[in-house]
């Protein structure tokens, strides 16, 4: 294995010397082997570093990659169980599912219920798998989804509580069913004729049509999606600045 002093794993990482060391300080790097007074970093590390700069590319805070990092507690091999890399790469559908007991899950969200377990399963995000266990927190589970489970381990991780995160999710799980029973009403009202492909489609079979139109409409949505969160942001910080300035107390002029 490859050994680095620490301007090198910079170097390989593509990050800073003091990148490095505020990642040390904050504990999400593990310590390095000491050769008298010189600190000695292995690949793990580099992959450690490399999966950082991935989270923090997605949106992560430190304080939430290392509540992550810690729930988790499986150093280098954390990039393969939550399938950050496959995620960023490829389209959920296509991220590769990894099983984790409840055990490990239970740190990310600070505490997962039957009920709150249920949800989660009905929100697709997770499936019970193996057979039943005596004691809850050695079941274990297919992560179906990383990308939203990283999602909801973010938000809950900034503090957001959890009950409040998953009754959201319900709520969006209902809406992108009704957005995604119009884009189907879309094809077949206009698509088909007597239960066929009509020839206005230009595809030559349900498959081909589909590929089509799916990515077509994850765009539509996305794109009205990034407007729309900015606007209601800057309207949310409108109305907060009000009640600030209701709220500031008036001063007398001075005479």
């Amino acid at each position: 294995m490859t050994e680095y002093r620490i301007e090198e794993l910079a170097a390989a990482a593509e990050t800073t010397v003091r990148s490095l060391q505020s990642y040390r300080n904050k504990g999400l790097l593990p310590p390095p082997r000491r050769q008298g007074r010189i600190a000695l970093y292995n690949d793990d590390h580099l992959e450690r570093v490399r999966l950082i700069a991935s989270l923090i590319e997605r949106g992560y805070s430190l304080n939430a990659i290392n509540e992550l990092l810690s729930g988790l507690n499986r150093g280098g091999d954390i990039s393969d169980l939550l399938g950050v890399a496959a995620a960023a790469a490829t389209p959920v559908l296509d991220a590769p599912a990894v099983v984790l007991t409840r055990r490990d899950l239970d740190p990310l969200f600070g505490g997962l219920t039957d009920e709150r377990v249920q949800v989660a399963e009905q929100l697709e995000v997770v499936r019970r798998t193996g057979p039943v266990t005596d004691d809850p927190l050695d079941q274990q589970y297919e992560i179906t989804n990383p990308v939203l489970l990283q999602a909801g381990a973010a938000l809950v991780g900034a503090g957001i509580p959890l009950d409040a995160v998953l009754a959201e999710a319900l709520l969006v799980q209902q809406e992108m069913d009704q957005i995604a029973y119009r884009f189907v009403r879309l094809i077949t009202d206009n698509l088909f004729e007597d239960g066929a492909l009509a020839a206005a489609s230009g595809a030559s079979s349900l498959t081909e049509l589909v590929a089509q139109v799916r990515p077509l409409a994850e765009t539509v949505v996305t794109g009205h999606l990034g407007p729309a969160i900015e606007r209601h942001v800057h309207e949310e910080l409108g109305s907060q600045l009000e009640r600030l300035l209701g709220a500031a107390p008036v001063t007398a002029d001075a005479p």
